[in-house]
């Protein structure tokens, strides 16, 4: 499990981060949305799905997965978009924005 617990929040985090570093518009926070989403069905469709077809039962989709997973997201998007404060970086070129 610790693709789940610790390898996708940290891939969500880095993506999200240079999102919203890249992105200007107010449509990039929807990627919150679709982080969140996209990890609530992968644990519906893989651990949850097969306790289901092994225990003939139905659970329903854990609605906190995709809140807490969006929020990371969203962490990341406006670490993102707040880090012009950041001078190291611009000297880098890993702050150039697209206008």
């Amino acid at each position: 499990m610790i693709w789940y617990y610790f390898l996708f929040p940290c891939s969500i985090m880095a993506i999200s981060f240079f999102y919203g570093l890249k992105i200007n518009s107010k449509s990039k926070y929807i990627l919150a949305l679709f982080f969140g989403i996209s990890v609530m069905l992968f644990k519906y469709t893989t651990t949850s799905l097969g306790n289901m077809i092994e225990f003939n039962k139905v659970n329903i989709p854990d609605i906190t997965t995709a809140i807490i997973y969006g929020i990371i997201s969203l962490v990341g998007i406006l670490l993102g978009t707040l880090s012009d404060i950041l001078p190291p970086l611009k000297k880098w070129g890993l702050l150039a924005r697209q206008h």
